[in-house]
């Protein structure tokens, strides 16, 4: 294997995103669907009596199906390391939203960013809100957007590798840790 730093580093972690990306959307996402078949199948099979033992576990398994499927979709495009040139930050901001409780406000003045400076900020944001949220369990976030920012405020002050991570990618940290700003264009403008 390459000598992996520095930017070699940042390369094979963005293969190993993408890998996992791809086999969440090409092979996970589609075993769950085939399975919600095969359960259909059952169903009109067997025809249980609605109220029954039976009923009641074949719903209970279709629901499970369905939130699995749903979880392995976000995840795929969470871990799609291109999904802010794919999609724009808005869309990965959406996705985010969906596995942490973060209410995204309005995100117009983002405009439809899909320049390097917003594949950094989301990667910055992601990883933030995602440890975040593991470390201090019942945090909430709300983010505000500039055309040239993002500013994350939390209900729980940030753990201190959080509050360095952001700092050390350019990003600025309340002193009390309970918002932080993120920039999401180029110094002259960025492209939009």
């Amino acid at each position: 294997m390459p000598n992996a730093t520095g930017q070699s580093a940042a390369a094979w972690h963005h293969r190993d995103l993408a890998r996992v990306s791809r086999r969440l959307h090409d092979r996970i996402g589609p075993s769950l669907c085939a399975a919600g078949l095969q359960l259909s199948v059952i169903e009109q099979f067997v025809a249980p009596e609605p109220g029954s033992d039976p009923a009641e576990a074949i719903a209970g398994l279709r629901e499970a199906l369905t939130e699995s499927t749903q979880e392995v979709r976000t995840l795929s495009y969470l871990c799609d390391p291109s999904l802010v040139s794919r999609l724009g930050l808005k869309a990965a901001i959406g996705y985010l939203a969906r596995v942490v409780t973060l209410d995204p406000g309005d995100l117009e003045p983002l405009g439809s960013l899909k320049d390097e400076a917003a594949e950094q900020a989301f990667f910055i944001l992601r990883q933030t809100v995602l440890y975040w949220s593991e470390s201090c369990p019942g945090v909430e976030f709300t983010l505000d957007a500039s055309p040239r920012s993002l500013r994350l405020r939390s209900s729980l002050a940030a753990p201190d590798d959080v509050s360095e991570l952001i700092q050390q990618s350019g990003g600025k940290v309340a002193e009390d840790r309970l918002s932080a700003s993120l920039k999401v264009a180029a110094a002259r403008g960025g492209s939009r």
